[in-house]
């Protein structure tokens, strides 16, 4: 076995066997010249077993070669044991890359569910074909008008690059797969070569066509041009109307609309200013922003609901250029810090991105009866700075003019101090003042 790096055109004569052994990231790759193409399998924990792995497969080249020089038929390898589901395979094989500490494994997971799983989870890994991934590409990049998710929305066409990646992640799973002994070839293998398939992986993207920001002037206008406040909304139930009559939705008085500071200018800028991606921005915190040192912290990156490292697979430091610091600290200055959030506004309706965000559970009790309430009858949760750290049960007596405070409960693990109970303070006048109510009034607990 020869240790020369295989290179050139996909197709080679001469050499048979051989090949090479590098590192990929975290795993080793093999690399060798079969039937005139170069082939590649990687996801080995070791240089070792890299080798005794290419070793094996260059033995079994050289002599399925000698038997095709003398006429006699190549056996066939076959899987071990009765063939498996690729959907049971998939769940197998996401475990072993993500123990591999593959860094976009949940990406790829989101990935694999929408677009492979519903085609894919039934079948068995040496029943897909060539033409089939042909004809799955094309659904996927021109979908039926009439085909519908499984939330009963209608499926959208994705792009080539898109349509690309989800190839490549097939590829790999049957990479795995015949290394594991559960399939005999890849049906992926090649699939690019092809003219029609190729044309659908193309991106139809044109820079031309594509308004794109030329200078920090641009920026700071788009900045400049995102509202500041917007008014936040309460969801209005709609009231029985008599027959033959329209619904009646009542909106909600002025006074209780108040305007609620926009978090997208700020999240624009960073992202343009300091190269931050999109979900890299998301999960930020002012923890993470040091503002002596005048770096962003990029610790945590959110996407496809999931929160995981950054892409890169580790954390990093991003300097933080003068414009963006000033701008900064002028929006931590506009930011009141505390604010008792309305039962019903969209930061809160979402139950499963707030409890993956904020780790809080949001209970809504008002049509539980009294003995079963845990916090109360109107519940508002109170955010500080970036954590929802209570609820306080509230009533708005009008008659006397007083914003009642029932109780507030705490959240396990929030310190109290005394400038979380300043700011609360000032929440709840806030509150009262936009309520129309002259004073706050707490009770003993």
């Amino acid at each position: 076995m020869t240790n020369d790096r295989v290179v050139g055109r996909a197709k080679r004569r001469g050499r048979r066997g051989g090949g090479t052994v590098r590192r990929t990231g975290k795993s080793w790759q093999a690399r060798w010249i079969e039937d005139g193409e170069r082939r590649t399998q990687g996801g080995f924990g070791s240089k070792d077993e890299a080798a005794q792995f290419l070793k094996r497969r260059s033995d079994a080249v050289v002599v399925a070669a000698g038997l095709a020089d003398l006429g006699l038929p190549v056996p066939v390898s076959r899987p071990k044991g009765p063939a498996r589901a690729i959907g049971l395979l998939a769940d197998e094989w996401f475990e072993v890359r993500k123990a591999e500490g593959i860094r976009m494994v949940h990406e790829d997971r989101w990935r694999w569910d929408r677009h492979l799983a519903p085609i894919l989870s039934r079948r068995t890994p040496d029943s897909v074909e060539p033409k089939d991934l042909h004809r799955w590409v094309s659904a996927l990049r021109n979908p039926d008008p009439a085909s519908r998710n499984s939330d009963g929305t209608r499926v959208d066409a994705i792009s080539g690059p898109t349509a690309e990646r989800v190839v490549h992640l097939l590829s790999a799973f049957y990479r795995w797969a015949i290394r594991e002994g559960h399939a005999t070839r890849n049906p992926c293998r090649g699939i690019a070569r092809d003219a029609g398939m190729a044309k659908m992986l193309r991106s139809t993207h044109s820079p031309d066509s594509t308004v794109v920001l030329q200078s920090r002037a641009d920026v700071e206008r788009l900045y400049r041009a995102i509202p500041l406040h917007y008014v936040s909304k309460v969801r209005q139930s709609r009231k029985k109307a008599p027959k033959g009559t329209k619904p009646q939705i009542k909106a909600a008085p002025a006074s209780t609309r108040a305007p609620v500071l926009n978090p997208v200018p700020i999240a624009y800028l960073i992202s343009a200013l300091a190269g931050l991606r999109p979900g890299e921005v998301v999960p930020l915190e002012w923890a993470d922003v040091d503002v002596e040192r005048r770096v962003i912290h990029v610790r945590r990156n959110y996407r496809n609901g999931q929160m995981s490292l950054p892409k890169s697979g580790k954390g990093r430091e991003v300097p933080i250029v003068p414009y963006l610091l000033n701008e900064l600290r002028a929006w931590r200055n506009k930011n009141p810090g505390a604010v008792l959030v309305c039962p019903f506004d969209n930061l809160v309706w979402d139950r499963a991105f707030l409890e993956r965000i904020f780790g809080f559970t949001h209970v809504i009790e008002v049509y539980k009866p009294e003995p079963q309430r845990v916090y109360g009858y109107y519940v508002l949760p109170f955010l500080y700075r970036d954590r929802l750290v209570g609820r306080a049960d509230l009533k708005s007596d009008r008659g006397d003019g007083v914003l009642r405070v029932r109780a507030f409960h705490f959240e396990p693990g929030v310190r109290r101090s005394g400038a979380l109970e300043t700011a609360l303070e000032k929440a709840l006048d806030r509150l009262a003042r936009v309520l129309g109510l002259e004073r706050v009034a707490r009770s003993a607990s």
